[in-house]
Parts: C-alpha cells; structure tokens; sequence
C-alpha cells in the first residue's frame, strides 16, 4: 500500500467526484424540472456510494458495506435542510472511518474531520457562484434554477472535494516499514547540501536513505567510473529501478505522503516539461547559486 494513492487513482477519483455533481445536476434537473440543486448533493452522495468502492476495491474490505453508508448519512442529514454539508460529510466520514482503519490506514480521524470541511466549503463556494449577489441566507427559498451555472458550481465542488479527499488518502497512508530505496546527492554541491538539509525529512519520511554521489556505495549502486558524477540527482528504487531529476522528485514527494500534490502537479501536461527546464538549468549552475563559485573536486559527466 507504499505506493496508494497513485497519481491516476488520485486523477479518477477528482475527475469522478466532479462529473457526478455536475452531470447529476443536469440529469436530476431534467427529471425533476424544480429545485433539484436541492436534491443533487443527496443524489449525489448516493451514486458516490456505489461508485467510489470501484476505485476503493483492491484497497477496503468490506465494500459492499460502503453504499448503504451512503445511504444511511444522507437519510439522517435529510431534515436538517441546510445544514446538511457539514453533517452530511462530517457523518459519512464517521461511518466510513471504521472500514478505512481496519484496512490499515493511520490517522482515519482526518478522514471524518476534513471530509466534512471540505464538503461544508464546497457548498459555501458553490452557493456563492449561483447567487455571487444574493450572498448566503441559510433556510431560505431557493432561487430560480440555473441549470448551466448551478452544473458548472456543482462540477467545481465535486473536483474540490474529490481532490481534497484523495490527497487524504496520502496523508492516512500507512507507514512503511522497509527501505523504500536510496537518494543519491552532490555532496560536494553547497547549494545541494543545503537543501539536503531543509528537505531531507522528506526523503526520510518516503524511507529513503541519503548517499552522497561521491560515496564508494554510490559508485558501485549506480556504475559510476571514478572522477565521473552524473549531472543530476538519482534515486535507486528498491526493486533496481534508477531515477534522476524531476522523475525523482516526483516518487519522493509521493512517497512522503503529505507531500504527493506536488508530485502529482509534477506529472501533470506542460508542467513536467517545464520542471526539467528548470530542473536541468539549476543543475546545470548549482556550483555557482547561493554565493561564490565553487569548483568541483569531479569535473566529469555522464
């Protein structure tokens, strides 16, 4: 479970929420003509019910239990009108909680307390959206629909929610016990070392080990011939696997855990291109960042 949430379990597990809300509007609109931003947040809990135990299979035991869940918080939360976004995701998130930790997961209580906030935002946004000059009156009559801008409300705090709540799954991830691989760094880099030194918790964290290029175990792990470095950062999987660069970043922030947005936002179009830019410029120069040009004891590259 080292690896879980992926970047693409992540990607459909937004991607889901948001088409439900925003999809589901539109269809509930068509059936029910009034009033059906009302019933979509309901509507809405109810398919995720059944849909989120698809992405959640290899992962939760106990699944068929998941749906009547959903079922169970939206019929309790139903006479509290519009109240029901903090309740609704507040309860859900407590009758979910058992089946999480029992399949391994640490910090379940996130799941309850911040599914439930970020719900109760999303709802807020959502409202602010419709009615950007009516403010927020709890309670009172709903305006006139609009279908496209209540979809596209909808849409948003499906994402938002979906987004927030699979990064929580990074933050409930249980904690390795194994070694997840080796950080191989410049240790004769000053401006490497320091940051070496700010961020290399976050390596600990994920289970890495950090090793300087230089080192004789480098040398051998990696083939390097001596008086060669290679020109970036690389990172040894435990299964053999070598990374360098940005890809290395990448399944470190992941495995970190709290720090999986940024490797997500890593792999995204456009973005990852543009961090090996970057990444190869700073690498390129980082003898010269951070004060006075320093000279390399091991001018060679590879």
């Amino acid at each position: 479970m080292s690896a879980f949430p992926t970047f693409r379990f992540w990607l459909g597990w937004t991607l889901l929420h948001g088409g439900v809300m925003g999809g589901g509007h539109l269809l509930l609109l068509a059936a029910v003509r009034k009033h059906s931003f009302m019933f979509t947040p309901y509507a809405g809990v109810l398919v995720l019910g059944i849909a989120q135990p698809i992405l959640l299979r290899t992962r939760v035991r106990w699944l068929w239990v998941w749906p009547l869940l959903a079922v169970v918080a939206a019929a309790l939360t139903f006479v509290v009108n519009w109240f029901f976004p903090v309740l609704l995701g507040l309860l859900l998130g407590l009758l979910q909680w058992p089946l999480l930790a029992k399949a391994g997961f640490r910090r379940t209580l996130l799941w309850p307390l911040l599914g439930g906030a970020v719900r109760a935002l999303g709802v807020v946004l959502s409202w602010l959206i419709i009615n950007p000059t009516e403010g927020i009156a709890f309670g009172q009559t709903p305006p006139p629909p609009r279908p496209i801008r209540e979809a596209a409300a909808l849409a948003l705090q499906g994402l938002f929610y979906g987004a927030a709540t699979g990064w929580v799954f990074a933050l409930m991830r249980p904690t390795s016990t194994g070694l997840a691989g080796w950080l191989f760094y410049d240790g004769a880099c000053p401006f490497c070392l320091r940051w070496v030194k700010r961020l290399g918790f976050v390596a600990r964290q994920g289970c890495f080990e950090l090793v300087p290029l230089q080192s004789e175990t480098a040398c051998q792990d990696l083939g390097l011939a001596a008086g060669v470095l290679p020109h970036e950062m690389k990172l040894r999987l435990a299964d053999g696997r070598v990374l360098g660069g940005v890809d290395a970043i990448i399944v470190l922030a992941e495995s970190a855990g709290w720090t999986a947005p940024l490797g997500w936002l890593l792999r995204g179009p456009g973005v990852n291109p543009l961090a090996w830019r970057v990444y190869r410029r700073i690498a390129a120069n980082r003898y010269c960042l951070g004060g006075a040009c320093v000279v390399p004891p091991q001018p060679g590259r590879s």
